[in-house]
């Protein structure tokens, strides 16, 4: 991206997960944690249920399209497990509240939110729901720097926004009070972030750090390997 395309930038909009905070580790130590678990408790190898696991994954797409006690429901049927709702429903708790308590934020998100800001520029929040009703607020308030935002949006959580489209990108601009064109938004997913943001009109950054890149190239105005790249850019 060239610095003369930034001129114009007056606010800029991270995503959350993946991009301040490493999800994807998170998320995998838990399943661990739960699998690990279950498989104490119920006799089943570790790696048959993991591997199961991930067959769901693949045949029915987004995993945050269910909540977690769904997913070991699934697990349970078809492995013919029988695993007891009481155990579903303690599952899903352990994973939830490992993923509150043990996810990392990056250690350079502070620091250059606070740049940021400092330069004058707005700063947005866009994210989408987790499965379990207000859980992504409270992960947002667990960091130190969730105060820094001058709009936050998580969409889907009561409301008809979504990042499967621009219609989330354009509500956060306006809460913003600026036009996309004056706005850089920055995540991890090519489509969701990258494509969706470029279809309400933002400049866009895409990180390549948590996430592997999908094959998908909405063409970004930018790769950045780490969050201090936009030190530079800014």
């Amino acid at each position: 991206m060239e610095n003369d395309l930034l001129k114009n930038v007056k606010a800029v909009v991270f995503d959350f997960g993946n991009t301040l905070i490493n999800t994807r580790k998170a998320i995998k130590e838990a399943d661990d944690l739960v699998f690990e678990t279950l498989s104490k408790k119920y006799g089943v190898k570790k790696i048959k249920l993991a591997n199961e696991f991930t067959k769901i994954k693949m045949g029915m797409g987004n995993i945050y399209s269910k909540d977690r006690s769904e997913w070991i429901r699934l697990i349970s049927n078809r492995l013919k497990i029988d695993i007891k709702e009481e155990d579903i429903k303690s599952s899903s708790e352990l994973f939830h509240n490992y993923i509150l308590n043990n996810t990392e934020v990056d250690k350079d998100a502070e620091r250059v939110l606070t740049y940021i800001k400092s330069g004058g520029k707005k700063l947005g929040l866009l994210t989408t729901r987790d499965t379990k009703k207000n859980f992504k607020m409270r992960r947002i308030n667990q960091t130190s720097f969730y105060r820094l935002f001058d709009a936050m949006l998580i969409a889907e959580e009561g409301n008809t926004t979504t990042k499967n489209d621009a219609s989330a990108f354009i509500k956060i601009a306006k809460m913003l009070k600026e036009v996309p064109s004056n706005i850089l938004m920055i995540g991890d997913d090519p489509t969701a972030d990258i494509g969706n943001a470029k279809m309400a009109g933002m400049h866009t950054a895409l990180l390549d750090k948590y996430t592997p890149i999908s094959p998908i190239d909405h063409n970004p105005d930018v790769v950045i390997k780490e969050l201090t790249d936009l030190l530079v850019l800014l």
